[in-house]
């Protein structure tokens, strides 16, 4: 199976077929330790549909994986299905795969649905040590943002969670120190990170979490280097690099500054975030905040809800926002200054990419999203939800959208989802105590 075709519609009408399949109970070997063996299975599954008011040409997508589309109903873009293999080679060796099929862009390799393949070392019972392909485990949600039973929403804030990497390339160490009813975990981090829309080199960071009577919080801090740049932007690169060079200072500045804040690979990457999710009786909150930072550029990002349990149902309201507080450039003006030099035919070439670059350099996050929604557990282990959404999205702000214009404009999204994880109970308790489903997840897995 080629790149093309693990991105092409035929692949999504299989994976969401076996979405349906799995949702449904319609098969009978659901997760079970293998008889005679240290391996257990279990999945999760998510069929969902979307249906989105947006301006003509614009594409909602989940995160910048996704490839885009301008249909404003869509399946693709929540249904996803996931297997995880646990095999216990000893009381203190693990080794833990899982692998995730959901709709990626046609340049996606076959590998990337492998979301986890690593090693678990447990020297004692609070010394964890993982390498392999590891879940980049600074966010709230690190663990579980695929799992659709393990959360209320619809999806994991778009603002918050749709330009994170899902997985890193390396190793962690863990240390867990237990306080009376409170737990401690101290975690570092190191590697690379590699998917479709961001590739990072010399990843590392560290996350402290601190749990206790239904309170989780969590602090973290990571560094990272842009591994390279899109490969869109080499053109543009090679335009301004020319136009710098011309004997004009006033263009060859322009270019200069607009060729500096499209380089993204330049700077390092920093992310620092905290967060924390609370169930309280019959009420749920949940909130994180983070500042990602690129040379100059910085990006405030964060959400915040809250949820309210009637019996089986539970609803809520969530309000997410992503704003960059880099200034936008103005579109140069070159031609004038150009065409007594090159003539008139190449200085309107030379404004025009000009106007590109800094419609790309000026393209960032500046969007915020109010969401009400509601969560059905028809079952303990399968549940429905429906959320309605409303974007408002400031001029310069589309980078989460597929070809967005520059305007500022607005949206509406509604989705419905049936969610299902496939478990036994000892594999729900398992995941609370760092193994299990979602390897260290949720503790909402382990109450439903």
């Amino acid at each position: 199976m080629n790149a093309h075709k693990f991105g092409s519609p035929t692949y999504t009408l299989v994976s969401i077929g076996a979405a349906v399949c799995l949702l449904a109970g319609s098969y009978t070997v659901q997760a079970s330790e293998l008889e005679g063996t240290g391996i257990r299975i279990s999945g999760f599954g998510t069929l969902g549909v979307v249906q989105s008011e947006a301006p003509e040409g614009w594409g909602f997508l989940r995160n910048l994986e996704q490839p885009p589309s301008t249909r404003s109903t869509r399946f693709d873009i929540d249904s996803r299905l996931g297997v995880q293999l646990n095999y216990a080679a000893s009381s203190q060796i693990e080794l833990v795969g899982q692998f995730l099929a959901t709709r990626r862009g046609p340049e996606a390799a076959l590998s990337d649905a492998v979301e986890w393949a690593f090693a678990a070392c447990r020297p004692n019972a609070d010394l964890a040590i993982r390498a392999g392909r590891l879940n980049l485990d600074q966010f709230v949600m690190s663990d579980y943002r695929n799992v659709g039973f393990a959360y209320l929403y619809a999806r994991p804030p778009v603002e918050f969670y749709g330009v994170i990497p899902s997985n890193l390339d390396g190793t962690d160490v863990s240390q867990t120190w237990h306080f009376d009813d409170v737990r401690w975990r101290a975690k570092g981090f190191l590697g690379r990170s590699k998917s479709v829309a961001i590739a990072l080199d010399k990843v590392f960071g560290v996350a402290l979490t601190r749990e206790s009577d239904g309170l989780l919080l969590r602090a973290g801090w990571s560094r990272a280097k842009f591994a390279h740049n899109s490969p869109a932007l080499t053109p543009l690169f090679e335009g301004l690099d020319q136009i710098r060079a011309l004997p004009v200072p006033t263009v060859a500045a322009e270019a200069v500054k607009i060729r500096n804040d499209l380089d993204l690979a330049a700077e390092p990457l920093v992310y620092a975030t905290l967060g924390l999710t609370y169930e309280h009786g019959q009420w749920q909150y949940a909130a994180e905040i983070t500042r990602p930072s690129v040379g100059k550029a910085n990006i405030r990002a964060g959400y915040a809800s809250v949820g309210r349990r009637i019996g089986k149902l539970t609803l809520f309201g969530m309000v997410s926002s992503g704003n960059s507080d880099l200034s936008a450039l103005a579109t140069p003006a070159w031609d004038a200054l150009l065409t007594p030099l090159i003539g008139p035919a190449s200085a309107a070439q030379a404004q025009m990419l000009g106007a590109v670059a800094a419609d790309a350099a000026n393209q960032s996050i500046r969007q915020t999203t109010y969401s009400l929604g509601g969560r059905w557990d028809i079952h303990p282990r399968v549940a429905f939800k429906a959320q309605w959404d409303y974007v408002k999205v400031k001029a310069n702000g589309g980078y989460l959208w597929s070809s967005a214009t520059s305007d500022p404009a607005s949206a509406t999204i509604a989705t419905v989802l049936l969610v299902r994880a496939v478990c036994k109970p000892a594999v729900l308790a398992d995941a609370e105590r760092g193994r299990g489903l979602v390897h260290g997840a949720q503790p909402q897995l382990s109450k439903r």
